[in-house]
C-alpha cells in the first residue's frame, strides 16, 4: 500500500526568509512559521486551499482563539510550538493521504470503476470534464503525491458546479459547485508565515456565533468518522465550513520502479451548502459581498460575492471590499473587521497607520450555463487598520474610486446622461461620428456608419487599458498616503495628488488610443474633434478635485 504522510513529507510550498523556494510538511511548516515569508504556489487555488487548512489545525489546537486576549497568547511567543505539536500527534492517523480506512479529505471505497484522469481535479490540466482548460493541454497526466495533495484541496474548494458521474445506479447527476468558486478570497498578509496566520485566526466561538453559527461538536472534516452523503448539508460551524468535502473523492495511487504516482482518481458529489445556507453567511471571514438586485424570491441569494471581472482590477471595487457599509448593501470580509479591532485593541504590535497587505485570490468561470473556467488571479491592495475603522477615510476613497470610474466612462463610444443633463456624446463617440462623416460635414452619418466606425476606432477594452494600468499602482500608494496623513489638510492633499494622477492617466490613455489615427490625412479633423471634447468633459468632471491641474 502506497502512503504519504502529510504532516512530515514535503508537499506545502513556501518560501524562506531570502525568497528561495522549498517545499514541508505540515508540522515543519507550522514550527517554521516564523522563519518562512510566506505560501507560494503557481496557484492561487492551491495557495487559498493550504491556508484555510493550516488555519483550521490553528484555530483546533488552540479551541480559538475566543478572546482577544486568547489571541495575544498565540501571538506573543512568535512562533508556534507545543499546542500544534500536541494536536497533530492526537489526530497523526487522519492525515495519511492514501490511508486505506480514512484518506486524508477523501472519501475510502469509492467505486474505482468511475475513476476518471487525475486531470479532473484540476482547472489547468485538461481531462474528460474540463475541456475548457486554463493552461496545459496534457491528458494524460500523472501527479506526484504531493502535486496530488494540492489539487486535491483546491478542488474541494474549487470544483465546478454542473453534471458529474452519479452513484449507481444514477450515471449523472448535478453538482453544486465548490464554496468559494466565483469569490475573490481575501488575506490579511504579515511579514512572515506566522503573522500571515495568525492575523487571519479571527475570533472563534461557536457558542457566541463567531465567526458563524456553530455549535461544539463544529470539526474539520479529518476528525470525522461519519460517512460523506451527498447533497445539501447545513453547516456544522466554522471549521466544518473551512475544510467541507464538496466532492467525494479518492486518489488511486500507482507505484512503478519505486515511485508513485496518482494518474487516476474517483470524483462524485460531495456535501454541499443547505437551501438555508446563504454564502454570505456560512462564508463571511474571507469573502466580500454586495446586495443581490435581483432578488427576488425566497430562493434568491440576498448577497452576491466579489469576485474577479476580466479587464477589471480589484481596486476598483475596494469600496465593497473594505467599507463597513452602515446600510447592509455590502459586507466586507470578516477579517478585515477583525485586523481593525486588533488595532484598536494594540493587541501584538499592531497600529491604526501600519499599512498591512491584502492578499485576494479567485477563479472565475465563464458566464452562461457551462460550468467553465474562464481565469484565475491574484492580486494585492494595500490597507491599514485606520482605514477599515474610520468611516471619513472611506468615503475618501469612496470618492476617489468614483472619480476615476467617471473619466474611465470617457473612454465609452456612448452617448453621456448624465445627472438628467441633455445627453451629449462621449468623446470615442464624436470621435466616430465625425470619421463616419468624413467629407461630408454638413450631413450627418447613418446609425450603421456610425457603428461600424465604432468598431473600428473605439474597442474600450483596448483604449481604457492603458488608463487603468497607470492607476493600479497610483491606488495603492494614494491608500498608503492616506494612512499615514494625521489631520484634513493631509487627506485634502491626498486626494488631490490621486486627482492629478488619474487626469494625467486619462490624458496619456487617450493620446496613445488616436495616435495613429492622427497621421492618416482624413482621420487628423475627426481626432482633433475628439480631442476637444476630451478634454472639456475631463475638465467638467475633474475641475471639483484638482483645479490647478485641470487649468494647466
Amino acid at each position: 500500500m502506497a502512503t504519504f504522510d502529510l504532516l512530515r513529507a514535503p508537499w506545502i510550498p513556501v518560501l524562506r526568509a531570502d525568497g528561495t523556494p522549498t517545499r514541508l510538511g505540515i508540522r515543519e511548516a507550522l514550527a517554521r512559521a516564523h522563519e518562512l515569508l510566506a505560501i507560494d504556489d503557481a496557484s492561487p487555488l492551491v495557495t487559498v486551499a493550504v491556508h484555510r487548512l493550516l488555519l483550521a489545525i490553528l484555530h483546533r489546537a488552540h479551541d480559538g482563539p475566543r478572546t482577544i486576549e486568547a489571541w495575544e497568547a498565540i501571538w506573543a511567543p512568535r512562533s508556534f510550538g507545543e499546542a500544534e505539536a500536541t494536536y497533530l500527534d492526537r489526530v497523526a492517523d487522519r492525515f495519511d493521504l492514501f490511508d486505506a480506512t480514512q484518506p486524508f479529505a477523501q472519501v475510502a471505497g469509492l467505486p474505482r470503476e468511475l475513476a476518471k484522469p487525475v486531470a479532473v481535479l484540476t482547472h489547468e490540466l485538461a481531462s474528460e470534464r474540463n475541456s475548457a482548460l486554463l493552461f496545459d493541454h496534457t491528458i494524460e497526466a500523472a501527479l506526484t503525491p504531493a502535486e496530488a495533495a494540492r489539487a486535491l484541496l483546491a478542488s474541494q474548494l474549487y470544483a465546478s458546479g454542473g453534471l458529474i458521474t452519479g452513484m449507481p445506479p444514477l450515471p449523472r447527476e448535478s453538482a453544486q459547485a465548490g464554496p468559494l468558486t466565483g469569490t475573490a478570497a481575501v488575506f490579511v498578509q504579515g511579514r512572515s508565515l506566522f503573522e500571515t496566520l495568525c492575523l487571519n485566526l479571527v475570533r472563534y466561538d461557536p457558542a457566541d456565533k463567531a465567526p458563524i453559527t456553530g455549535s461544539d461538536a463544529d470539526r474539520p472534516s479529518w476528525e470525522r468518522d461519519g460517512p460523506v452523503r451527498p447533497g445539501p448539508a447545513p453547516a456544522r460551524g466554522y471549521l466544518d465550513m473551512l475544510t467541507r468535502l464538496s466532492r467525494a473523492i479518492l486518489l488511486l495511487p500507482e507505484e512503478r520502479d519505486s515511485e508513485v504516482l496518482v494518474r487516476r482518481a474517483v470524483l462524485l458529489r460531495g456535501e454541499e451548502r443547505a437551501p438555508s445556507d446563504w454564502r454570505h453567511l456560512v462564508e463571511p471571514v474571507f469573502c466580500a459581498y454586495r446586495r443581490n438586485p435581483r432578488a427576488k424570491e425566497a430562493r434568491d441569494e440576498p448577497y452576491l460575492p466579489l469576485r474577479f471581472e476580466p479587464a477589471r482590477s480589484l481596486w476598483r471595487d475596494s469600496t465593497t471590499l473594505l467599507a463597513n457599509a452602515p446600510d447592509r448593501a455590502t459586507q466586507r470580509p470578516l477579517v478585515l473587521s477583525w485586523l481593525a479591532t486588533l488595532a484598536k485593541r494594540d493587541a501584538g504590535d499592531l497600529r491604526m497607520d501600519r499599512i498591512v497587505p491584502l492578499a485576494a485570490y479567485g477563479l472565475t468561470m465563464a458566464p452562461g450555463r457551462a460550468a467553465k473556467p474562464y481565469f484565475w488571479r491574484e492580486e494585492h491592495l494595500p490597507v491599514s487598520p485606520a482605514l477599515l475603522e474610520d468611516r471619513d477615510l472611506q468615503d475618501v476613497v469612496v470618492r476617489a474610486v468614483a472619480l476615476a470610474e467617471q473619466v474611465g466612462d470617457l473612454f465609452e463610444p456612448r452617448w453621456s446622461r448624465d445627472g438628467g443633463a441633455k445627453p451629449v456624446p462621449r468623446p470615442f463617440l464624436v470621435l466616430a461620428m465625425a470619421l463616419a462623416r468624413g467629407d461630408r460635414r454638413d450631413q450627418e452619418p447613418t446609425r450603421l456608419q456610425v457603428e461600424d466606425a465604432k468598431k473600428a476606432v473605439a474597442d474600450v477594452t483596448r483604449t481604457a487599458a492603458p488608463y487603468w494600468s497607470a492607476l493600479e499602482p497610483a491606488f495603492g500608494r494614494f491608500l498608503e498616503a492616506l494612512a499615514r496623513v494625521p489631520d484634513e489638510a493631509g487627506r485634502v492633499a491626498a486626494s488631490a495628488s490621486w486627482a492629478a494622477t488619474v487626469v494625467r492617466a486619462a490624458r496619456d490613455a487617450f493620446a496613445a488610443a488616436t495616435r495613429d489615427l492622427e497621421r492618416q490625412p482624413r482621420a487628423g479633423l475627426a481626432v482633433a474633434e475628439a480631442e476637444i471634447a476630451f478634454h472639456r468633459q475631463l475638465r467638467a468632471i475633474a475641475r471639483p478635485h484638482t483645479p490647478e491641474v485641470v487649468a494647466s
